[in-house]
């Protein structure tokens, strides 16, 4: 059974790290098992299995497989987790399997393969666990081995809180730039996410643009709001928005060396870029950008210029059709279960 003081008296560990495939299934994963070999024990484990083969061929392809410390596994596995990337079922079938023969009377035997790095015979007891999950059908497995101490994997979780920390504080940041801004511009204003249009070889390079210059920009269409503003301007095409002209207000420098740019785009509308590459950015040309520069004629009375109140509707309408999506999905499902009941009796 796992030992919750990991920390107290300086211990000595073995990870077991492993990627495996079985392309006739199309299934993919990645998992590590913590040993402590003084003990003959295990302390903590953790796998996910995808159908994304790029877990595989490009998050930790073969030549980088050996140089990937536990750490740095322990992440992928946890943000794919996050973004749902992994099959469920099949990966708590696994870690199922993996855990109840850990705590079997098998684990003196598997510690003794991991301390003399008996490959052939992990993989053999490996191919007979996951074949309870995946059939007769034969799983490739990478292994690797890392000797670490209690003392390094306590270092490297204060190295991710600190990490975590320092990213919440930058985050924080951000928001108190954005709400200063957002006081200082025009009643009813909007501000929305923006890109830079570059232009590696005719364009001016970002630290000699300045405030009053006419930029390109591209809105940022992964959110509700950009969504809307796009549409509302009739500059997305097919899920990809046209270049923009757009007038430089504001240019500021955060600690963390990015550097902030406001610009206006229409009446009530702004667009923030947060950058921190030297790029070279495309000026506005009135030669050859005087077609994109779609105006919106912007009521002073407030009827447009309350963009952020006319997509608050449009996000409540849509939420409602979602759940009216919902409910009658269910009902259709009831009627079905309801049905295939009386006719089976």
């Amino acid at each position: 059974m796992p030992d919750d003081s990991l920390f107290g008296k300086e211990k000595d560990f073995i990870f077991l790290k492993s990627r495996f495939y079985n392309d006739d299934k199309g299934v993919y994963g990645l998992f590590y098992i913590l040993f402590e070999p003084a003990t003959k024990n295990y302390e903590k484990m953790d796998i996910m299995a995808t159908h994304f083969k790029t877990y595989i061929n490009n998050v930790i392809p073969e030549g980088n497989w050996e140089a990937c410390d536990w750490s740095i596994l322990e992440d992928i596995i946890n943000a794919a987790k996050f973004k749902g990337e992994f099959n469920d079922l099949i990966t708590k079938d696994m870690q199922h399997a993996i855990v109840k023969i850990l705590n079997s009377a098998e684990i003196e035997y598997i510690t003794s393969m991991i301390i003399k790095k008996e490959i052939d015979e992990l993989r053999k007891m490996f191919n007979d666990i996951f074949r309870k999950t995946l059939g007769e059908s034969s799983v490739h497995f990478d292994f690797t081995f890392e000797n670490v101490t209690s003392k390094d994997i306590e270092n490297k979780i204060k190295m991710k809180e600190e990490a975590i920390s320092l990213e919440k504080k930058e985050m924080d940041e951000k928001e108190a730039q954005y709400n200063k801004v957002k006081q200082q511009l025009p009643e009813n204003s909007a501000i929305i996410d923006v890109s830079f249009v570059l232009s590696p070889v005719s364009g001016i390079t970002m630290d000699e643009l300045k405030t009053g210059q006419k930029i390109m920009v591209r809105i940022d269409l992964k959110s509700t709001k950009g969504k809307y503003f796009a549409s509302l301007l009739e500059v997305e095409k097919e899920g990809v928005c046209k270049p923009i002209p757009a007038t430089i207000t504001k240019i500021t420098k955060s600690p963390h060396d990015e550097i902030f740019f406001l610009v206006k785009i229409q009446e009530g509308i702004f667009g923030r870029i947060i950058e921190t590459e030297p790029v070279k950015v495309r000026l506005f040309d009135p030669s050859k950008d005087k077609d994109l520069q779609k105006t919106v004629s912007m009521d002073k009375s407030g009827q447009n210029s309350s963009s952020d109140s006319t997509l608050d509707k449009q996000i409540e309408s849509e939420s409602n059709l979602l759940l009216y999506i919902i409910i009658s999905t269910g009902i259709i499902l009831l009627i079905i279960i309801i049905y295939l009941y009386m006719f089976s009796n």
